[in-house]
């Protein structure tokens, strides 16, 4: 249950801009996304992806990327590469590549 609150206050405080408060929020929604659901769960993907927000509003796109890659693998093992949710984060790394240079 603390997963769900952490991953609601990270995605609230990204969508907001308070991005320092929510970085503890989505460090800790990813941490325990995997001592509850596991490495290759689409829970921690999704964690894995708020906290690449994160990383995109700082503009620290080498360490929001490397968070992206890693949420599509997983989503993509779990899906498959024609699901939408696979789209949205390819479409999340495509835009931050072109908007970074």
């Amino acid at each position: 249950r603390s997963h769900q609150v952490a991953r609601s206050h990270c995605h609230f405080l990204n969508d907001r801009g308070r991005i320092d408060e929510a970085l503890g929020y989505c460090n800790q929604a990813v941490e325990e996304s995997i001592a509850v659901f596991g490495e290759d769960s689409l829970e921690y993907a999704g964690n894995l992806h708020n906290l690449a927000n994160n990383f995109i509003m700082r503009r620290d796109q080498a360490t929001a990327r490397e968070f992206l890659e890693r949420a599509v693998v997983i989503v993509t093992g779990a899906l498959g590469d024609r699901h939408p949710r696979v789209a949205g984060m390819l479409s999340s790394l495509s835009a931050m590549e072109y908007y970074a240079g």
